[in-house]
């Protein structure tokens, strides 16, 4: 119950992105699958689309493939360190694997900016993860 809870906490942080406000439009198993398999075939020709990568990494969440999201989120990493919401989403993969101080370590990477647009709905999420930092 404390994890679908979590779950679904974080479904509604990922979708207040403007990053990724097409991919909070697919709905099934099926479309976050397809968003994967079009992603591999954009990445073949330009791997260091950003976006394509975060849009993959966040199918790859919404399908509970924890690994692999972290995989894309890194590789966004790689390229560009700034990009937005990828450490918070690395670091929300990270804690729901049990992996807490590379979780910590994402979230203290997070730009203010990012902290500061956690809206209140997710106030409670921010404020758990958190205080497993501490």
């Amino acid at each position: 119950m404390k994890k679908t809870f979590l779950l679904l906490l974080i479904f509604s942080i990922s979708c207040g992105s403007k990053y990724n406000e097409n991919l909070c439009k697919n709905e099934t198993e099926e479309d976050y699958e397809n968003t994967v398999i079009e992603a591999d075939k954009w990445l073949e020709s330009d791997p260091e689309n950003c976006k394509i990568l975060y849009d993959k990494g966040m199918s790859l969440f919404k399908l509970k493939r924890f690994e692999e999201a972290i995989e894309s989120f890194s590789m966004i990493l790689k390229i560009d360190k700034n990009y937005p919401n990828v450490y918070w989403n690395r670091g929300i993969c990270y804690h729901i694997l049990g992996r807490k101080d590379e979780s910590c370590s994402d979230f203290q990477n997070c730009s203010q900016e990012e902290k500061n647009n956690i809206t209140m709905d997710n106030q409670k999420l921010k404020d758990h993860i958190l205080s497993n930092c501490i």
